[in-house]
């Protein structure tokens, strides 16, 4: 494993934890996101890792080796902050070179590394420029190479493509995708974007009030959410309370199984809009009857809002090649082909 967390905690107002004692490893090689809204803890922790931040308590161990005792520069981890970081005085090539010279790497050897690093970042011939005369991706592609040039076994990146407009952005995540795959470097990037975490992560983290709710792959998150709160934060859901009754709870004409709870129990039912299956009111599949409330143009499917005889409205997806009216009064047969049920 390249990187081992155990316990961590942060306080920065004594009895307030930032970081609730979070443990997990990463495995050598691997790119995990961290995942969670603004203010859950994710940039402290990643501080912590860099050694930028000192822990309350816990331990963090990169390659085995425990590294609490040391600076950021002995800990062998490149990182990549949100707002670049690049120094203005400095050209691209000066920007690059920084970390190599504080090394008193020879000078021959930091132009090979930083021509090697110019190519890998797509940005050859950039070497004069300064930050002020580079774009956004531009500047965030040197502070990527930047972060490289000591050749770090670690690499960590704090929102990396906040600052970016829309479709750089997109075109950004997959270069640093394709980047991490050529170099083979462990890394951690935290963001808040959910589509930005499993489009370039092995594994995702989902961080929320200073802890880890759930690790693993974007598929087992989005089918398998651990805790309520990570069942709405990935993924459209629409969410219901109801109360079991005879084993179940009743979302107007559709009753759906409550194990394991008991009757009297208050529970939170999650259903994803790819689980809602919405056909001709004739099927199949044959269910309830509804009506189409209305309808909304969303990539490859229509999203639509279908409500039940009690007045449930429930959203769905719907492939567009659907070929039967799905126009606003339309009846429509619903089905529910999977849900999950939390405690309320």
């Amino acid at each position: 494993m390249s990187i081992e967390v155990r316990n961590l905690v942060k306080h920065y107002t004594p009895g307030v934890p930032a970081v609730r004692g979070v443990s997990f490893t990463v495995e050598t090689g691997e790119m995990v996101g961290l995942l969670g809204p603004s203010g859950s803890g994710k940039t402290t922790l990643l501080r912590m890792i860099a050694g930028l931040e000192p822990q309350t308590a816990g331990e963090i161990y990169i390659h085995g080796r425990l590294v609490d005792p040391l600076p950021p520069q002995r800990r062998g981890v490149g990182v990549v902050f949100q707002n670049y970081a690049l120094f203005p005085h400095m050209t691209v090539f000066e920007n690059i070179a920084f970390g190599l010279r504080v090394q008193r790497m020879r000078r021959a050897e930091i132009r090979e590394r930083v021509a090697e690093l110019l190519r890998l970042v797509r940005l050859s011939g950039f070497e004069d420029r300064y930050p002020s005369q580079l774009s956004g991706g531009q500047a965030q592609r040197v502070a990527l190479a930047r972060a490289l040039a000591p050749k770090p076994s670690v690499l960590l990146l704090d929102e990396p493509f906040a600052a970016i407009d829309t479709k750089v952005r997109k075109e950004l995540r997959e270069w640093v995708r394709r980047v991490h795959e050529e170099v083979g470097i462990t890394s951690i990037f935290v963001t808040h974007d959910q589509d930005e975490a499993f489009e370039v992560a092995d594994r995702v983290m989902v961080f929320h009030d200073g802890e880890l709710l759930q690790f693993g792959t974007p598929q087992q998150i989005l089918e398998s959410p651990a805790t309520p709160f990570v069942a709405t934060f990935v993924g459209d859901v629409n969410e219901i309370e109801r109360q079991v009754v005879g084993g179940a709870v009743s979302l107007g004409p559709i009753r759906l199984s409550a194990h394991p709870f008991q009757d009297g129990a208050r529970v939170r039912v999650v259903i994803r809009p790819t689980d809602v299956v919405v056909a001709p009111p004739d099927g199949p599949p044959v269910g309830p009857r509804a009506r189409i409330r209305r309808k909304i143009a969303k990539g490859p499917v229509h999203a639509v809002q279908v409500e039940l005889q009690d007045g449930l409205v429930l959203r769905a997806f719907v492939p567009r090649e659907a070929q039967w009216a799905l126009h606003p009064g339309a009846p429509v047969s619903v089905w529910i082909k999977d849900y999950q049920t939390f405690p309320a």
